[in-house]
């Protein structure tokens, strides 16, 4: 077999294996939905809580793009290494799914989630020193890297916290909230940026290099800037909603010089693509700009209340995860032809952005209902549950439309 049709066939199976965790993450989203319904004596909802978000960002998301990089990204002599480094990280993905739900934040579930980060950690060296990104798109993978490795620092931190009795202190929700900030705003939106900076590259489209470069120190310093906005409700000072207003700025700042300066970027990109993955292209994009949108309004005063409220929250998370991460990365798998383009695969597209459309809006109607004063949603839990039985409906039929063989 030669090396191409090797490094072909393990980003495959490194994709697929990421598409079967998201439909395990979907399984349990459903499950806890259910719980709210109609709860099960003996199960710990917040266990399998965290069962349900690490294998939807690290056995999902992270398999995937390692795919990508598998593909696009990693040099010959890597691929030998990231075969091994799949492996691992599938043994602490394992792992953590069976731990989490019986035991929270206990031995084994740390055990295999410090072996995910440990192989992370190996995988990001690695890459970070080198890979065949020109210059720019370079600069945003190390930077996806570094986000990476900083929102480690978060569940680090959790130990320490627990054994000093601070679980139920600012501190511990801050340092999860940290965590999830690096990777939802940070190594996720940077790592997908990466991307689209080397296609730009390989088309030869200077005039998106061009924005893409301006836009970097914006999109990077709002990021760092806009943690502040996980902790405007601990109320630490003015100068965290500052931080967060002036963030959340930049950011849209960044994001208008791209927009402003490559009118032609659907024309461009992706138009000429199929139907399926334009669609979810389009989506992603739509998606990523409401992501900075509703982050400015988040730090708005008087509405900075809908940012803390945990319904919003939700629906911030499942807006970048299931509105701009999620719908990228399976138009990646189409455009390399590994999910089949078929009539079921884009049944399920059309049911999943369905259900993704309608449990957002189910997610932010109650805070903003509470603001407004208009009457309570009836149903609430019921309808999220449909929802989310739907997704999960969706993601086994485009893990059906997958090709094992080239």
């Amino acid at each position: 077999m030669s090396n191409h049709s090797a490094r072909e066939k393990l980003a495959r199976t490194v994709f697929i294996t990421g598409l079967a965790f998201l439909l395990v993450a979907a399984s349990l989203g459903l499950f806890l939905r259910l719980q709210v319904l109609d709860p099960l004596d003996g199960v710990n909802y917040r266990h399998f809580l965290h069962a349900h978000s690490h294998t939807a960002f690290l056995a999902w998301v992270f398999n995937a793009l390692l795919a990508i990089t598998l593909k696009h990204f990693a040099t010959d002599r890597q691929i030998p290494t990231l075969r091994k480094v799949f492996y691992l990280l599938q043994v602490a993905n394992l792992g953590m799914l069976l731990s989490f739900p019986f035991q929270g934040y206990a031995l084994w579930s740390i055990a295999f989630s410090t072996l995910h980060m440990a192989t992370t950690f190996v995988f990001g060296w690695k890459i970070f020193q080198e890979n065949t990104l020109p210059r720019l798109g370079a600069r945003y993978l190390r930077t996806a890297l570094v986000f990476m490795v900083i929102s480690s620092l978060g569940p680090l931190s959790l130990g320490p916290l627990g054994a000093l009795d601070l679980r139920d202190s600012p501190w511990y929700t801050l340092s999860i909230y940290f965590y999830m900030h690096f990777q939802y705003n940070g190594w996720f939106i940077f790592f997908l940026l990466a991307t689209v900076v080397s296609l730009a590259n390989a088309k030869h489209r200077a005039n998106v290099e061009y924005a893409f470069a301006a836009a970097y120190p914006y999109l990077t310093a709002g990021c760092l800037l806009s943690l502040a906005q996980a902790a405007i409700w601990a109320e630490f000072s003015y100068l965290v909603n500052l931080a967060s207003l002036l963030g959340s700025i930049l950011q849209l700042v960044g994001c208008g010089i791209v927009l402003s300066r490559i009118h032609n970027l659907d024309a461009n990109y992706i138009s000429p693509l199929p139907q399926r993955e334009r669609l979810l292209l389009r989506v992603a994009l739509v998606c990523l700009i409401l992501k900075f949108a509703f982050q400015f309004a988040g730090s708005l005063p008087g509405l900075d209340s809908i940012a803390v409220h945990r319904s919003a929250a939700i629906g911030f998370m499942h807006l970048v995860f299931l509105g701009v991460v999620t719908p990228a990365l399976i138009a990646w798998g189409f455009s390399n032809n590994w999910i089949r383009r078929s009539r079921t695969s884009y049944a399920g597209i059309a049911a999943y952005l369905v259900a993704f459309l309608i449990s957002e809006a189910a997610l932010f109607y109650p805070p903003l209902a509470s603001l407004s004063g208009w009457p309570a949603l009836p149903h609430l839990s019921a309808l999220l549950a449909i929802l989310a039985g739907l997704t999960a409906l969706t993601v086994a039929l485009l893990l059906s439309q997958t090709r094992r063989t080239a």
